[in-house]
């Protein structure tokens, strides 16, 4: 649904975006080609981007440096390509992808509670994680209640938000009980 939240949309389903696995494996990229015989071609193509100071090893180093704490005692040293190396072995894959879904995880709370949308739907999530209903085989079912948690549905509460009509007074069309 396009009216749908896509922090709601990931905390339901307990996935993450797919930018995460694309670092991912650009580092273990960076590593199999820093750890290559030296008279490799690609070997030389990625030293070739560390002395030439190019785009993709400056973002590699960034990332390493940012998202894995293990990268952070590393002597830096005069020569790009050395420190390339020590980069290279010091960083870890995994601890990167755990770091960039601890981040995302808590940027997801955040963005979750500062979401006046998403004031309901805050209140019944408390977890990053897939959620039960999602099982349950017939489909109709599993989106009427993911319209209603994720306040992507037609009732007034939501419409209204759209006219900007204040919140004490956006009742519900169908009710006889609008109180």
């Amino acid at each position: 649904n396009r009216r749908a939240s896509n922090c709601a949309a990931w905390g339901e389903t307990g996935s993450f975006p797919l930018f995460i696995d694309c670092i991912t494996l650009c580092i273990k990229f960076f590593k199999r080609t820093s750890s290559l015989n030296d008279q490799s071609l690609v070997k030389a193509a990625l030293k070739e981007q560390i002395r030439l100071n190019l785009t993709w090893y400056n973002t590699i180093q960034s990332l390493i440096t940012c998202f894995d704490d293990s990268t952070s005692n590393i002597p830096r040293n005069s020569s790009s390509t050395l420190n390339a190396i020590l980069l290279s072995d010091s960083c870890s894959p995994s601890i990167s992808k755990d770091n960039l879904k601890s981040i995302f995880s808590n940027s997801w709370l955040s963005s979750l509670n500062a979401s006046r949308k998403l004031s309901f739907y805050s209140k019944v999530k408390e977890t990053f994680e897939w959620e039960k209903y999602l099982d349950v085989a017939k489909f109709n079912s599993r989106r009427s209640v993911s319209q209603l948690r994720c306040s992507a549905h037609k009732l007034g509460i939501e419409t209204g938000r759209y006219t900007n009509t204040p919140k004490e007074v956006r009742f519900c069309t169908y009710c006889l009980h609008n109180h």
